[in-house]
């Protein structure tokens, strides 16, 4: 049965929300990253997106039906997909609320489950497990990320 869609939509119950039916859909098979999965460790870390990887998946065509059709669900939205090199970047405007899902494939993605209690417990919605991004994991993309930044700043310099 799919999660309902809260009465009452806040930047939070919106992002429950869409963690819990993606989580639904694609079941293991996404994988949560970046500030959002801080967040759920209770993190002050604010962010406006949520990350996701998909595993095991070649292509972002693969899971672009499946993504469109959650985002669907969501009543009185207005939606913009668009598919980059690497990604596929779903922007979500709802009312005064809006979002943006950026979702990745890989073959593989090293991670680990965890309860959506703390965060959803904030919007009166019940927990579920979710997958988040492997910890060493993590800390290797954003060291990389920084790296890759530098190297950018190094060429203005």
């Amino acid at each position: 049965m799919a999660t309902p869609f809260p009465e009452t939509v806040t930047q939070d119950s919106l992002f429950v929300w869409i963690m819990h039916r993606i989580q639904e859909v694609f079941q293991d098979h996404a994988v949560l990253k970046g500030g959002m999965a801080l967040r759920l460790l209770d993190s002050p870390r604010s962010t406006n997106d949520l990350d996701y990887i998909f595993t095991p998946y070649a292509s972002k065509k693969d899971i672009l039906g499946d993504l469109k059709d959650i985002v669907d669900e969501i009543p009185d939205t207005k939606i913009d997909i668009s598919l980059h090199s690497k990604s596929i970047r779903v922007n979500i405007f709802h009312s005064k609320v809006s979002t943006q899902i950026k979702a990745d494939v890989d073959s593989a993605c090293k991670s680990q489950a965890i309860s959506t209690s703390f965060y959803a417990r904030r919007v009166n919605e019940p927990a579920r497990v979710i997958r988040i991004m492997d910890f060493s994991t993590a800390l290797a993309h954003k060291l990389a990320a920084w790296n890759e930044l530098l190297d950018k700043l190094s060429l203005w310099l």
